[in-house]
């Protein structure tokens, strides 16, 4: 069983900032000119108050207010480029992100399931992708309020130092209440994050299955089932943004206490002529930015533990390779689409043949599968794998296609061992259809091309579905909705067929395609693949029809070949194979 690895925040925040250096250093240079400008406004005011209180100032009042004006239209525009950076930096790296997850997630074997629902795996690459390229934005603001507050610091120290530390030390205290709360902060994101995917990922469980809980008459309860998950949600979300705002309002308040001080400690240091009216407004004025500095600093305590949360989270999706949504590469967010690929190019070489060799492959955390199996697929031939229920049927054509990883053994192709199954036994060289195909909540034509541009004659033609077409409300434009709800067994099983014959592979796979197929409809596709010239194919089948038209037949028992061969010659001596054709074994695939 593979364990998610733990990786540090900081470092999984240090790669996202290498993905785009240069926008994340144009980003802290703007927040620097920001904040150097606001304490050029402070000491604007500063001398303002003083030359109220009748001290010379060079500049006169309309020139400190040319000064002011000038100072706030600089922060304006600074503030404006930020933004901009901000929101590219954010789409760069957060959709680098999810491509690197995605491509993680499509590379690895089919059997290797996500963590949960598909729904709740969605979750994570919304609110939790989102958090870190959020926290990285955070801290250039928090760098260069970082800068503003070590000068504001020297600047109030220089005029009144003891003055200086009475009124930051309400900041200070509350500041290290928010560094201590760091561990609950976190429970409460993780809490938060949890009860939020299972939300999402049992609406979607309930969306795939709304005819069965009709039929069911289940309704009621399901919908009270998930009202307690929204419930659980709505606790756990109140406690997580009233813990954050809490921290946030505690930093807000100490400023206010620290301006108070500031007055009452302050007031006798101006009558003795120690303390200017402008010395006394540079303070208000600091504080309370400084006093956002230390607000900023709590988020970002806040946000750190909330980003590692989230770095777990993401984590579980690829136990496999930890950092894979931390690869680097480039997303070109202002370029063109690349155009898509609407046609299939020839396979590279005529196939010669398929061998697989002692293969040897079992389910994750089980024992089951199977071992050391061995047969030949020759060119133009039908091999059917029969066997039953438990036999190892499926198993076997989902690790030949490295749908599943096997741990012993090889499949070779053209007499040359393939080392990565899962994209190379792809179209235009196989093609593969499972016992259940998945449909989408589309149109007919459009789960039969699936982007491929063919005419409509040819469509009909590789449907094996002609008549059905025509009953369709919309003939091939008809949409069939989520996972062909419209279509009965048989009708989505020749979509799926149609789907392999269109794209016209060198191999076709197909898992017990004809088990939900009428006799005569059954006869139709067999012959089908049977004319089709320079097709090979591979199959899991336990009908007659399959069988009396198959080259070789491998017989599974128990994870294991039992027997080969043709099929009079297993009927005379394979006890397995006289019980499927006898009909004593149950029919039906594993």
């Amino acid at each position: 069983m593979i364990t998610s690895a733990k990786i540090p925040s900081w470092r999984v925040i240090g790669r996202i900032v290498r993905h785009c250096p240069g926008l994340f250093g144009w980003m802290t240079l703007m927040m620097l000119v920001w904040m150097l400008l606001v304490q050029v406004q402070a000491v604007a005011v500063q001398q303002f108050f003083d030359h109220l209180n009748g001290e010379v100032i060079g500049l006169g009042v309309l020139g400190l207010i040319g000064v002011l004006l000038l100072v706030r239209l600089a922060r304006i525009i600074a503030n404006w480029v930020n933004l901009r950076l901000r929101a590219l930096f954010w789409v760069q790296t957060m959709g680098l992100m999810r491509h690197n997850l995605l491509g993680h997630i499509l590379r690895q074997p089919g059997a290797r399931a996500l963590p949960g629902s598909p729904s709740e795996a969605l979750s994570r690459f919304t609110g939790d992708v989102e958090e870190i390229p959020l926290f990285a934005t955070f801290s250039t603001e928090l760098i260069g309020q970082m800068a503003y507050g070590t000068l504001a610091i020297i600047m109030m120290a220089s005029i009144h130092l003891p003055l200086t530390l009475i009124s930051l030390l309400p900041i200070v205290f509350t500041a290290w209440i928010a560094n201590a709360s760091g561990n609950r902060i976190q429970q409460y994101r993780a809490a938060n994050r949890q009860s939020s995917g299972q939300v999402v990922g049992y609406l979607g469980e309930l969306f795939g299955a709304v005819q069965a809980i009709k039929l069911a008459g289940a309704e009621t309860p399901m919908i009270g089932h998930l009202d307690e998950l929204n419930q659980q949600r709505q606790r756990m979300v109140l406690r997580d943004r009233l813990f954050g705002q809490l921290l946030i309002s505690s930093t807000a308040n100490a400023v206010t206490l620290s301006t108070g001080l500031i007055f009452l400690f302050g007031a006798e240091a101006i009558r003795s002529g120690q303390f200017s009216l402008g010395d006394f407004a540079l303070y208000v004025y600091s504080l309370e930015n400084f006093g956002y500095f230390l607000s900023i600093f709590g988020q970002m305590i806040s946000r750190y533990k909330q980003v590692g949360v989230s770095v777990d989270r993401l984590i579980t999706l690829t136990p496999a390779e930890p950092q894979a949504f931390m690869r680097p590469g480039v997303i070109r967010v202002e370029h063109a689409h690349p155009a898509l690929q609407t046609d299939l190019a020839l396979a590279d070489t005529p196939f010669s043949g398929l061998r697989v060799q002692a293969l040897t492959a079992t389910h994750p955390n089980t024992s089951f599968g199977i071992s050391g199996v061995s047969f030949t697929v020759r060119p133009g031939s039908l091999t059917v794998i029969t066997g039953r229920v438990g036999s190892g049927k499926t198993t076997l054509l989902r690790a030949v296609l490295g749908l599943l990883p096997s741990s012993a053994g090889a499949v070779l192709w053209n007499d040359t061992p393939i080392t990565q199954l899962d994209t190379f036994m792809t179209p235009p060289r196989v093609a593969y259809v499972p016992q259940i195909p998945h449909l989408f909540s589309d149109t007919l034509r459009y789960n039969i091309l699936l982007g491929l541009r063919r005419s409509d004659s040819d469509l009909l033609q590789a449907a094996v579905m002609g008549a059905d077409v025509k009953l369709l409300d919309d003939g091939l434009d008809t949409i069939i909705g989520r996972k062909g709800v419209k279509l009965s067994g048989g009708q989505a099983q020749r979509t799926a067929a149609a789907r392999m014959f269109i794209r016209q592979p060198q191999l076709l796979v197909v898992d017990d395609l004809s088990s939900a197929l009428d006799v005569e409809t059954e006869q139709t596709l067999w012959e089908t693949i049977a004319v089709m010239q320079e097709r090979t194919c591979l199959a899991v089948a336990h009908r007659r029809a399959a069988l009396q038209r198959a080259d070789h037949i491998i017989v599974l028992k128990d994870g294991r070949v039992e027997a080969q061969g043709r099929l009079a010659d297993l009927l005379a001596n394979c006890d397995e194979i006289q019980r499927i054709w006898a009909g004593s074994a149950e029919n039906v695939s594993d």
